[in-house]
């Protein structure tokens, strides 16, 4: 057995990661095991969701309250469009 280490840049690390454990002849170990649960990184980018959850759930209760729109969609004016030459 190698002991190999990996830097995977973090928007691929997921999928790379999942598809290194599907092969099935791995094995991980936890280089941060020192560090309690809140402190690795994956706790801060599951706070942020939370956040973006928290405001989709604001927007989603002032359309709610703001009731139906008024009126009818319609395309921009001709005048806020740059004409073809």
């Amino acid at each position: 057995m190698q002991l190999l280490q990996l830097f995977i840049q973090n928007d691929a690390a997921h999928d790379t990661l999942h598809e290194l454990g599907e092969v099935g002849c791995l094995q991980f170990k936890d280089m941060n095991s020192e560090k309690s649960a809140f402190q690795r990184l994956f706790v801060q980018v599951r706070a942020s969701f939370e956040s973006i959850d928290e405001h989709i759930l604001a927007v989603e209760e002032e359309t709610a309250r703001a009731g139906p729109l008024c009126g009818h969609w319609r395309a921009f004016p001709s005048s806020c469009c740059p004409q073809a030459p």
